[in-house]
């Protein structure tokens, strides 16, 4: 396709004369048009794209990527983080282990440091009591292991989206969104 390649004058004459000839993109399948956003992304007028998008809910549910990252382009992370939410694939927060109290997991933590299960679900703990300031603290220190498991990004991006720091919790989503 033509817009691959394309710098942004010439995307905007054949998005342009695209949208003139068939302005709902029936020509195209689903992955023409993913190729089409990818380049309207890449070239083209974001807030246009975002606003397409929005109109056109079946062309959102395709190109939910580029919608979430021009969202957080223009610092709508509220939306950013929404848009993430609804189409990405994001593990569960499970439970936090039964039968230990917060009080034993911290006890397993400082014995065992480097078990990111133990930590993590030390955070889970935490997080269900409402001691969100303790349990972030706990996930940033846990950032800088390797096996940082999803489910504590998506804890993580739970907790700042409670306390309205939609930035912070974009962070968290966003490797669901660019990975």
């Amino acid at each position: 396709m033509f817009f691959q390649n394309a710098g942004p004058v010439e995307f905007r004459v054949e998005l342009d004369r695209l949208l003139a000839d068939d302005p709902e993109l029936k020509a195209f399948d689903a992955a023409e048009k993913l190729t089409l956003f990818q380049a309207w992304y890449r070239n083209g007028d974001k807030l246009e794209l975002i606003e397409a998008l929005r109109e056109k809910s079946d062309w959102g549910a395709i190109a939910w990527k580029q919608l979430a990252l021009a969202y957080a382009e223009y610092g709508d992370y509220q939306n950013a983080c929404a848009t993430a939410r609804q189409f990405a694939s994001i593990p569960p927060v499970p439970d936090p282990p039964a039968g230990l109290t917060t009080a034993d997991l911290e006890l397993q933590a400082r014995l065992h440091p480097a078990d990111i299960d133990t930590a993590a679900a030390l955070c889970l703990a935490l997080a269900k009591e409402d001691k969100v300031e303790q349990a972030l603290a706990r996930l940033q220190v846990l950032h800088e292991m390797k096996s940082y498991p999803d489910y504590l990004r998506n804890l993580e991006a739970e907790i700042w989206e409670r306390k309205a720091e939609w930035s912070k919790a974009w962070n968290a989503l966003k490797p669901f969104v660019s990975g």
